[in-house]
């Protein structure tokens, strides 16, 4: 469910009168009076008091309403894939008497990971005495993550003599992620000596008591979590239980690009790629520079709802915070046990999927 923050800030609310149209009913009522006292008729007497009633009613419903408005959007999504449309619900609630034809909402879509924005205006009706409610459907085809942002709603009364502008701010958040494109199957055995090999843990050396568990070996445990050490001493093979690393990952290196449709095809090959290792019972390690913490953002996925976490947490950060140069100097210094890993990156107009050794 896509949640929605109310704003610290209190609604403001600012009254303009519309100097053309309080012009026009001043002259339908002075016609009005110059009748009255040309023919000297009950009828032209009854439409005074009607259209100076009107008047005071339609200005003074406008200003009892105005502060008991009540403004929510939501959506059941909180993320959602590229091009799949998804509707935005809007409800305005008024619990007095009085009506709103017309009431226009202004939004502010911005694309964080891309840094670009855009408006857009909905106009709906306000019913009195209940709630009213308008879906807007939302398709995106850009990758990111979006903020949706409600600066405000301006609404006129019946006679349209007033107009408030109702400063109110609602703000939300949500994601789309790549689709999973069809590729090839990819065999895991050929990115084997890709998994992720830091020994015990790479934060305090090569401890056993860094792990969580020891056990007896059974058949079918791997090679790689052996205790050869603790094995040599109780004469019968001894197998670890990692608490960092739980065997092999595929660690996957993202090269994000300053152009958006590069970036794009990118990330939509990373997902794919992922889709794939994991469909194999391979997990994987995405790593993608953090230029501000100057270090690599580590994200460890065993499913696709993981994998798919990890690219909203990537999507935070702009995309300018991702870029970095050497990014394949420094992986050797952050990671000293990685062997090898997969370079996602795009050169000569093509996204390249290379195996590249940790040296």
């Amino acid at each position: 469910m896509c949640k929605w923050r109310k704003s610290v800030k209190e609604p403001t609310y600012k009254l303009v009168w519309r100097p053309m149209r309080v012009i026009m009913y001043l002259l339908l009522v002075a016609m009005d009076i110059f009748m009255l006292l040309y023919l000297g008729n009950y009828f032209w007497c009854i439409l005074l008091v009607l259209l100076v009633m009107m008047a005071i009613l339609s200005v003074a419903g406008i200003l009892m309403m105005r502060t008991t408005l009540t403004l929510e959007l939501g959506a059941g999504w909180s993320r959602s894939d590229a091009g799949e449309v998804a509707p935005l619900e809007i409800r305005i609630g008024n619990p007095k008497w009085y009506p709103v034809l017309d009431s226009r909402i202004q939004f502010r879509i911005a694309n964080t990971f891309y840094e670009n924005e855009s408006n857009v205006t909905v106009s709906m009706p306000i019913r009195m005495h209940g709630t009213s409610f308008l879906r807007v459907p939302l398709e995106f085809e850009d990758l990111g993550r979006f903020q949706i942002s409600v600066d405000g709603c301006v609404f006129q009364d019946i006679l349209g003599l007033v107009t408030c502008r109702w400063n109110v701010v609602r703000e939300c958040e949500f994601f789309i992620l790549p689709v999973a494109h069809e590729t090839e199957q990819i065999s895991t055995e050929e990115y084997l000596a890709g998994a992720a090999e830091t020994e015990e843990s790479k934060e305090k050396g090569n401890d056993f008591s860094e792990v969580s568990d020891i056990r007896e070996y059974i058949p079918g445990d791997r090679i790689r979590d052996i205790h050869w050490k603790l094995s040599a001493k109780q004469d019968m093979l001894m197998v670890k239980e990692r608490v960092a690393v739980a065997g092999s990952e595929m660690v996957i290196l993202i090269h994000l690009s300053e152009d958006k449709r590069e970036s794009e095809q990118i990330l939509k090959t990373v997902y794919s790629l992922g889709k794939n290792m994991i469909d194999n019972r391979m997990p994987v390690c995405l790593l993608c520079w953090n230029e501000n913490m100057f270090q690599f953002d580590e994200y460890r996925c065993g499913t696709m709802e993981e994998v798919g976490d990890a690219f909203c947490d990537l999507y935070r950060i702009p995309v300018s915070g991702h870029l970095g140069d050497n990014q394949n100097a420094y992986i050797k210094n952050c990671f000293p046990f990685l062997k090898t890993y997969l370079s996602v990156y795009r050169e000569d107009g093509d996204v390249q999927v290379e195996m590249r050794e940790n040296v």
